[in-house]
């Protein structure tokens, strides 16, 4: 089939059909493409409609297969142009594009893919004069949209009636040219036999910058020759209806009609002109009823429509219909409002439990987001050891999601702030193609789900969406309640939808909250000689979380306090549903997130919470005395605080020797310095300026008793400040873009370390920097260098 050169030499004129969705398109199309055929030009018409009708009168009636069916089967490479085009009748070649089933799918992303397919197979260089596309409804996405872009379409042509609904969807068409800076061949109005119509629609024409190419009349012809199966020149060539047809397609080829870029007219002028021509029809009609007028003249065209080819029928049945449903209406009798019977009691719905939603601060205070959220789930997900968790998604969200979050530890490691990687993933995904976004995932996740069921006997897991998913329309919930699973499958669906539904933080909080809705028991009380508490919201990407745990494991042990539930991290459902056996749940720290989610917590279960985790000397030790007297040890923490202050202090004292007096800078993000304050006084080294740095997760943190504080600092600034200040070291969350030489530089950890030596522990990495020599070598060499070659 491939021909470089249509009949006439040229390209191919693409030609694409607008219009509200059943005003008639895929007739005038089909019957349009007879009129070129007739002519001898080579035609394509190319249905973009899933139900694939666009050609059916060009083919008898036969439903072709669509391109899309195909590639269900097969791939591009296989596919043969005779799988997916036939010639109809006066030769017009006919395809379809297809798509999902209505609900499901995105059918904008199949237009895209049949396009690529004609593509890839010649189809555009195959010698056709004439391309016509059938689009679907009103431009609705930019899949529908593709024959509108430019340098694709030659130009459009709208369908309209008089209709205001239809006139609305041609305006809105207009309005999607002038975003594609496309090209408008002209209006067709397709008549619904309204007085004035005729008129309504010129008037239009001339608003939009644009013109009337046909006006058709409503006319039983047309009723007539789909019953047959056949177009209207086919099944009456003599036909008005026909002529007109054949009138228009000879404008086409003599290309007498303008290209324009139509001005939309404002949605009030829009209205202001269907009413004038609303009362304007009035006048002319006793009866507005479009029942009344089928058979006789056609309102405002001037024109008699095809009763005079074909036998007139009576519709005195229908006629008598409608009079007997006015009279209906006109008898009914309207109750009083205040005599309805009230089934819904407005303060009926207070008595029930709101369903909380939690957002993450990008959200909340409508910031850019950071990370997807379909990440920040897994995070938590993966921690559940007895489930799996299902990633509905391409496979590169799955693949990404897994690197970037074992990844992280790694990339801690680097810097020495961890032990190991922490994460031990249990990620299945279900690998969304394409042909699943055109027709729709849940066909793949069943399959998935049922995989991992039969062949794995993995029965418990979780299920987590991306965008791709979510904007094609799949249902979780639905597809799984579909498999009719038995009792002893659990399968939760937590409906992320990706960076659709927010960040990385967002993707968190709603796997904590319906996590927490679904398995904590409610019913579940403290034993009275319970002495145990819960962890809340570990950081699951940090490699030392494992080691923060076994510190503050290790001091309340020395209390004889147990850890009940790691929520959640490195946990199990059974732990998870008896959250509340322990007496207090203690957050890990006192950032948003786990403020968010503590609160949450005591709201909808009635949680006592504790302060959050210690860090640092000072505060460890004043934590320790707090939750002894909780728990009633208070005899037990005068042996454990003495002796970890003997041993603070001996490591003060060692670390004094080398780094007394140094001064220091700080740059990090809004979060809690207090113990990285506290060691530097303890050391007696010199705080020259702090500067917080904007953080996704945290609010502003208040440092008292310090006085050259920068909130909100422009970390771009850094650099400049560090060369005009010169300190000793400059601690930052940040790596920097450039040193200055003289200047250490230590990178902090996001999160510190928990429990007494939190600021030690850091400042035994500053001790390096003064005791080896850190000069630069080379510069000698490079003075000696230059002084050989100037003596040269």
């Amino acid at each position: 089939m491939k021909n470089t050169n249509s009949s006439n030499g040229t390209k191919p004129f693409q030609i694409g059909i607008y219009g509200k969705g059943g005003i008639g398109k895929s007739t005038v199309t089909a019957n349009l493409t007879s009129g070129l055929g007739k002519m001898g030009k080579k035609v394509l018409q190319i249905g973009c409609d899933p139900k694939s009708d666009s050609t059916k009168l060009l083919l008898e009636g036969k439903k072709q297969t669509p391109i899309l069916e195909i590639l269900k089967e097969k791939s591009v490479n296989d596919i043969d142009i005779k799988d997916f085009m036939e010639y109809g009748y006066e030769n017009v070649c006919c395809t379809e594009s297809g798509g999902p089933q209505a609900g499901v799918g995105c059918a904008g992303r199949g237009i895209i893919t049949m396009v690529e397919v004609l593509r890839n197979k010649g189809i555009y260089e195959a010698g056709f004069d004439y391309i016509f596309y059938d689009i679907l409804g009103d431009v609705v996405c930019g899949g529908f949209s593709v024959p509108l872009r430019k340098g694709f379409a030659d130009g459009i042509i709208i369908v309209t009636s008089g209709e205001f609904q239809s006139l609305y969807a041609a305006n809105n068409i207009c309005k999607g040219l002038g975003n594609l800076n496309g090209k408008l061949i002209g209006i067709i109005g397709n008549s619904r036999n309204i007085g004035t119509e005729n008129e309504l629609i010129q008037e239009f024409c001339t608003r939009i910058n644009s013109e009337l190419l046909a006006f058709i009349p409503n006319s039983r012809i047309f009723w007539e020759a789909e019953v047959n199966r056949k177009t209207v020149l086919e099944y009456a060539p003599q036909s008005k209806s026909a002529q007109i047809f054949m009138s228009l397609a000879k404008k086409i080829v003599d290309r007498n009609f303008k290209l324009t870029s139509p001005e939309a007219m404002s949605e009030k002028d829009l209205e202001d002109l269907s009413i004038k021509y609303f009362k304007a029809g009035e006048a002319k009609r006793e009866d507005f009823s479009p029942y009344s007028k089928i058979g006789n003249t056609d309102a405002g065209s001037g024109m008699n429509n095809d009763n005079s080819v074909i036998k007139k029928n009576k519709l005195n049945p229908v006629n008598t219909e409608l009079k007997n449903m006015k009279a209906n209406i006109n008898t009914c009798t309207m109750i009083p409002a205040k005599n309805l019977k009230k089934n819904i009691n407005p303060d009926d719905s207070l008595k029930r439990k709101p369903l909380m939603k939690i957002m993450s601060k990008s959200l909340k205070n409508r910031e850019p987001l950071h990370g997807c959220s379909i990440t920040g789930a897994f995070g938590v997900t993966t921690q559940i050891n007895d489930y799996i968790t299902i990633m509905h998604s391409p496979s590169g969200c799955s693949y990404i999601n897994d690197i970037s979050n074992s990844g992280s530890s790694l990339i801690e490691k680097i810097y020495g702030t961890v032990n190991k990687p922490s994460l031990f993933t249990r990620l299945v995904q279900t690998n969304l193609r394409e042909k699943d976004v055109i027709f729709g995932g849940s066909e793949i996740l069943k399959n998935c789900i049922m995989n991992m069921v039969n062949n794995y006997g993995q029965k418990k897991m979780f299920l987590v969406s991306a965008c791709a998913s979510a904007i094609i329309g799949d249902d979780l919930e639905k597809n799984v309640n579909e498999l009719k699973l038995g009792d002893d499958c659990d399968i939760t669906v937590i409906d992320t939808q990706g960076v659709a539904g927010g960040d990385y933080f967002q993707g968190m909080l709603d796997a904590y909250r319906i996590i927490s809705e679904k398995y904590i028991d409610r019913n579940i009380k403290p034993k009275k000689d319970d002495v145990s508490v819960n962890l809340i919201n570990e950081k699951t990407m940090m490699g030392d979380t494992d080691d923060n745990y076994n510190t503050i494991k290790k001091i309340l042990s020395q209390l004889n306090i147990k850890i009940h539930c790691r929520f959640i991290r490195d946990t199990g459902i059974d732990t998870i549903k008896e959250f509340k056996r322990a007496s207090i749940s203690i957050p890990y720290d006192d950032g948003f997130i786990a403020n968010v989610i503590s609160n949450f917590l005591s709201q909808s279960f009635d949680i006592k919470i504790f302060r959050k985790l210690p860090v640092g000397f000072r505060e460890t030790v004043s934590w320790i005395s707090e939750i002894a007297d909780y728990f009633g040890r208070n005899k037990l923490i005068a042996g454990l605080i003495n002796k970890y202050t003997n041993e603070y202090e001996q490591i003060i004292e060692r670390q004094k020797k080398i780094l007394e007096g140094k001064s220091v800078m700080l740059f990090a993000f809004n979060s809690n310095l207090d113990y990285v304050i506290e060691t530097i006084k303890d050391l007696n080294m010199k705080l020259l300026k702090v500067c917080f740095i904007k953080s996704v997760e945290n609010e502003e943190m208040d440092i008292s008793g310090f006085g050259d504080v920068d909130y909100n600092y422009n970390e771009t600034e850094r650099d400049k400040l560090i060369k005009k200040m010169k300190p000793d070291i400059v601690l930052t969350n940040i790596p920097v873009l450039e040193t200055v030489e003289g200047v250490h530089y230590d990178l902090m950890p996001y999160y510190p370390k928990i429990g007494f030596f939190s600021g030690v522990e850091l400042s035994k990495r500053w001790m390096s920097f003064f005791s080896i020599d850190l000069r630069e070598g080379w510069r000698n060499e490079e003075k000696l260098f230059n002084k050989l070659q100037f003596e040269s």
